[in-house]
């Protein structure tokens, strides 16, 4: 098989014989025709040679952070010259050869056999929808790397990959979004306060805008648990036929608040995060949470809309699934921009989003003064780096420009539902 790879080097399918890798094995050709017979069958017993490599599954914690590995790994196998020879040999012959053409495809899918394992612990963390197609997911990663090997000998380096595993998660996750995309989104993946209708002239946008307006005044007053859409539309100036227009309740108004919060947090910490002097674990989570707190201390009504204990559970599964999203993001951002090692464990940024909640708590209770606000946050962003710290890189403890950051994302954008009044 040795010989077998070295002659394609040198050589290419084209000029391979059999007599060429019998010369360079230093064996009788008669041999290599005795057991073989051809230079097809060569090429499908070196095939399912290569298939017996075994290439475990990873399990970094996150869908970013599994992609990654697996690719860094088929990169790492496939950028010798002798595999790439040996790939483009099989490429050539399976598509005239039916036995090839066969092995090609068992051993592509007893890989994706094995590898589902990933999509189905990113489906149970909630990084991917239901029903996610594994098959499409994989050869999405793939896919332009085997495109890369074909066409111009050479395997992505790793700030590609990077690129290609953001861009391939943001496709496939939960309500993804893209930036400066005007996609819409599939129903059943809006808000469902924008189900019943999405407005789009000026007039719907401003009525849609001022029912929100009224009901963040409602919400700060006496919490989203105590409204009800006949409130919303006395405090709108608006008959309530009007509101039933645009949305189904309260529950559905309250839910699109929280979703135009979480864009318009979301817009904020993209901003704070490219106005860093550098980008490193200390200054991304100082950014997030600085960003957060002072959002919230300018938008009361959104504070009490995460923690007001009344609120419905269709608005209390929101929050959790936008927190979920939140901490899967921060995990990946982390990892496919190298400030933290592979191995840190995957519950970190999830800890860390839950932990935050219960400290703003505590820094809005009514005998804590505005000044004592932004201490309690710095002691706990010294706490978090404190135990991040253990799992930077030197990349992570020194910083990235953040053009650097954004590069290795492939994409900047927090992670919210789409709200388009």
């Amino acid at each position: 098989m040795a010989a077998l790879a070295e002659e394609l080097k040198e050589t290419g399918y084209r000029d391979l014989t059999i007599e060429g890798v019998a010369k360079r094995a230093g064996v009788n050709k008669s041999t290599i025709y005795r057991r073989w017979g051809s230079v097809e069958a060569i090429l499908l017993d070196s095939l399912l040679a290569f298939a017996e490599q075994e290439t475990p599954v990873p399990d970094t914690g996150s869908l970013a952070g599994d992609l990654l590995v697996l690719a860094r790994a088929a990169a790492s196998i496939s950028g010798s010259p002798e595999m790439l020879a040996l790939i483009r040999a099989i490429a050539a012959v399976a598509v005239s050869d039916p036995g090839v053409s066969s092995a090609v495809t068992d051993l592509w899918e007893r890989r994706l056999g094995i590898d589902r394992q990933i999509t189905e612990r990113a489906i149970a963390r909630g990084e991917l929808p239901e029903g996610t197609d594994t098959k499409t997911l994989i050869e999405a990663v793939f896919g332009p790397m085997i495109f890369r090997l074909l066409m111009t000998g050479q395997s992505p380096d790793d700030k590609a990959l990077r690129y290609l595993i953001n861009v391939v998660c943001a496709g496939a996750a939960v309500s993804p979004r893209y930036a400066g995309s005007t996609t819409t989104l599939p129903a059943e993946s809006l808000p469902a306060a924008l189900k019943r209708r999405q407005p789009v002239q000026s007039r719907s946008k401003e009525t849609v805008e001022r029912i929100l307006s009224a009901a963040g005044d409602l919400i700060a007053e006496i919490g989203a648990g105590a409204i009800s859409a006949r409130l919303i539309a006395e405090r709108a100036g608006m008959p309530a036929s009007t509101l039933y227009r645009y949305f189904e309740n309260s529950d559905s108004i309250v839910s699109a608040f929280l979703d135009r919060e979480l864009e318009t947090i979301g817009a904020e910490l993209v901003q704070a995060v490219l106005e860093l002097e550098t980008v490193n674990v200390k200054s991304l989570v100082e950014a997030i949470l600085m960003t957060s707190l002072r959002h919230h201390e300018k938008h009361p009504s959104a504070f009490t809309l995460w923690f007001d204990p009344r609120n419905s559970n269709e608005v209390k599964s929101r929050s959790q699934r936008a927190g979920d999203r939140l901490s899967n993001w921060l995990d990946s951002a982390a990892r496919s921009s190298g400030l933290i090692e592979l191995a840190a464990p995957a519950w970190g940024s999830r800890l860390i989003v839950r932990m935050t909640g219960t400290i703003f708590q505590i820094a809005f209770e009514d005998d804590i003064a505005p000044s004592e606000r932004e201490e309690i946050v710095s002691h706990f962003v010294d706490m978090v780096v404190y135990e991040l710290d253990k799992y930077a890189t030197v990349e992570g403890k020194s910083g990235i420009r953040p053009e650097e950051f954004i590069a290795r994302l492939g994409t900047f954008e927090i992670p919210t539902p789409s709200f388009r009044p």
